[in-house]
């Protein structure tokens, strides 16, 4: 299996070449060209940069479409009828553009006619999810209809039991939108495709069956310990579907977690001629040494940091200090509040935080939460991210029995899109040469990101501090977990004084009582 890559920094024109390579094949050789980015913001984008390119240059009537959810109601649907139409006599043999997103393409159970189409995915798709749920009592609409197979011994795929494929079809499908069914949409609609692999903890798996939760204690309020885990990877099967070609665009592809999955599952990856070869052309031109990895703008920026400390949404929620009480994401947002009120700014955080970040940054601009390939920022210099988008312990250890580590997930899943944030203001405008200066939490992210901004200037915040810990006591114990210790500290004094030593000095402690002297 063979795949197009083009791998450079954001900013770097990557998405206006791969359109001009579309228009130039639609209106010379009467290709077909199918665009598919990651948002309908950026798919409103591209279909409005073609449209201008197009007037611009030709007097040939090339159709662009764009089909999402601002333009359909049945976005599946309606891509496989306008695939269906553009196979037909009247069209097989005209070029056009068809934009859709990503999310839109995986709508289509297969794609008719596609060797007619060129495939172009701009930014790299997220090869892995996980789901998980508290499903101490309604578990059985999933489990009841699934079963595990091909065991590792840790992890088990997740499939149909035999006759029940109908039943998660139409859970998957959900077109009467029964609002539990909803619930499970998502990733019963991956356990139905072909092209995902779900994978399942089995102990977690069957104690979720067996409704061995260990609750809580009285006054906690989460229900329950154990909520049920699968894991999720997409396969290069999604896009190994007879087009003409398959070219996947994004900043630091060869580092992404879909790059390192699919190239141990047999998939080469190689540059694209005309798409790669115009980067390089263009980069040369504009003096740019290395547009794969680096920025020739690093002299514009500042990168200030917070904290020294490893950061997360636990992190985030933690106390500044015993004297000040706001927790250390507000403390971040005030900073940049009361740093830059007089001009705007942009922030992204995460969606649990939007309303505590319009309170405290009211001069801020909300960046979306995908906020990949926007080019509506360009004019703000300044940029906060408090977000943490960190993989869970039970995703990471997940992800390291597949071969990617911590590190490497980390990198892909929240360094990415803290980079992808900070993209979006004038730093990405090379004629521009106003100074720019990003605020992130931590100063690992910090120097990761000044990687990509040679002569760049990092450095701590106004804010700074250590993520203070308090010291607690330790939460009253199960009384599964007391007899755990119980046993480890039993096994620990049988090594060191033999077993009957043990017993006689336990059947010692049972006879002392309180207050007996």
């Amino acid at each position: 299996m063979q795949f197009y890559k083009v791998s450079a920094v954001a900013s770097a024109g990557k998405t206006h070449i791969a359109e001009d390579v579309a228009l130039e094949n639609a209106i010379r050789a009467d290709q077909k060209s199918i665009i598919a980015p990651p948002t309908r913001r950026c798919a409103a984008q591209i279909e409005a940069s073609l449209k201008q390119k197009l007037a611009a240059r030709s007097k040939r009537s090339i159709n662009v479409t764009r089909i999402d959810r601002d333009t359909t109601g049945h976005v599946g649907r309606t891509v496989m009828d306008h695939l269906k139409q553009a196979a037909g006599a009247e069209r097989h043999d005209k070029g056009e553009i068809l934009i859709v997103t990503q999310a839109g393409l995986q709508q289509c159970p297969h794609f008719i006619g596609a060797g007619q189409w060129d495939l172009y995915i701009d930014e790299i798709p997220a090869a892995h999810a996980n789901w998980s749920k508290n499903l101490p009592h309604t578990h059985g609409l999933l489990t009841d209809l699934c079963q595990l197979s091909q065991s590792d011994g840790a992890y088990a795929r997740v499939e149909a039991k035999p006759g029940c494929a109908a039943a998660l079809q139409r859970m998957a499908d959900n077109r009467e939108r029964d609002e539990v069914y909803h619930l499970y949409r998502d990733i019963v609609g991956k356990i139905t495709s072909p092209h995902w692999a779900v994978s399942a903890l089995v102990e977690n798996w069957y104690r979720t069956i067996s409704a061995d939760v260990e609750p809580y204690p009285v006054n906690d309020p989460m229900p329950a310990r154990y909520p049920l885990w699968l894991f999720a990877q997409m396969l290069p099967s999604i896009f190994d579907q007879g087009f003409h070609s398959v070219t996947i665009m994004g900043a630091a592809f060869d580092e992404s977690v879909l790059a390192k999955t699919w190239s141990a599952m047999g998939v080469g990856f190689r540059d694209h001629p005309r798409i790669c070869a115009r980067l390089a052309r263009q980069s040369r031109c504009a003096g740019w040494t290395n547009s794969d990895r680096e920025h020739p703008n690093g002299h514009r920026l500042r990168i200030s940091y917070c904290t020294d400390g490893a950061w997360s949404k636990t992190a985030g929620s933690k106390q500044v200090s015993p004297t000040d009480e706001r927790p250390w994401r507000a403390a971040i947002m005030d900073t940049a509040e009361r740093e830059w009120s007089g001009p705007d700014y942009l922030y992204l955080v995460n969606l649990a935080d939007s309303e505590l970040a319009s309170e405290r940054m009211p001069h801020g601009t909300a960046l979306p939460h995908s906020p990949h390939g926007l080019n509506c920022f360009v004019h703000i210099d300044r940029v906060v991210v408090p977000a943490a988008c960190l993989p869970s312990p039970e995703q990471a250890r997940f992800m390291a029995n597949g071969g990617i580590s911590h590190e490497e997930l980390v990198t892909a899943q929240h360094r990415q899109t803290v980079y992808q944030a900070v993209c979006r203001s004038s730093i990405r405008d090379l004629g521009c040469d106003r100074p720019v200066e990003f605020i992130v939490p931590d100063k690992e992210t910090a120097e990761w990101l000044a990687d990509f901004w040679p002569g760049c200037t990092v450095g701590a915040a106004g804010f700074f501090g250590q993520i203070w810990r308090r010291n607690r006591r330790h939460a009253e114990l199960t009384s599964t977990a007391r007899m755990r210790q119980v046993r480890a500290i039993r096994a620990e004094l049988a090594q060191e004084v033999g077993d009957q030593a043990v017993c006689d000095l336990l059947d010692q402690m049972s006879e002392i009582r309180p207050g007996s002297g």
